[in-house]
């Protein structure tokens, strides 16, 4: 479907825009801080977590790339003895199912050895993981040139060029 530029359905989905992934953040933080875990409970949790995050991304993600190289027309076909990738670095859509894997377990074992109960600490830590951010465009430079190559395929496709799918 696709939507004109004074439409309705436009300025709303535009307006939200911005607000989808720190809404989506600050709801998955609400929902952890009702039950945050123990380090009685970590092992459990972390089950669950593998269950509930890991399984998903490995079927999902594989079922995907396979689709995309099976069925011919896709936008993206690769190559077969690189699906490996798919698990140790951001693909596609799934790139939030990695690291929400890593975040909670990161969170949670803070969580479990009370490492976050004081502002001092959460401050730190905070500090901490923008500091591994930065080095991660040091160390991992592909990672910058990835995200740059993404804008530029969009650039191309016309992704942000007045049209919007739904």
């Amino acid at each position: 479907m696709k939507v004109g530029d004074d439409s309705g359905w436009r300025h709303l989905y535009f307006t939200f825009e911005y607000l989808r992934m720190p809404l989506f953040t600050v709801i998955s933080g609400w929902v952890y801080a009702l039950r945050p875990v123990s380090l009685e409970k970590y092992k459990a949790f972390t089950t669950k977590k593998v269950r509930r995050i890991l399984y998903l991304m490995v079927f999902v993600g594989t079922a995907y790339f396979l689709l995309q190289y099976i069925v011919p027309g896709t936008n993206k076909t690769g190559n077969l003895a690189e699906i490996w990738k798919i698990y140790v670095f951001p693909y596609t859509l799934y790139w939030y199912l990695p690291s929400l894997f890593w975040v909670f377990l990161a969170v949670g074992l803070l969580d479990a050895f009370k490492r976050l109960d004081k502002f001092g600490h959460w401050a730190i830590w905070t500090a901490v993981a923008f500091a591994l951010l930065l080095v991660r465009d040091m160390v991992i430079p592909e990672a910058q040139m990835e995200s740059e190559r993404i804008a530029s395929i969009c650039d191309r496709e016309g992704v942000n060029s007045g049209r919007l799918s739904l």
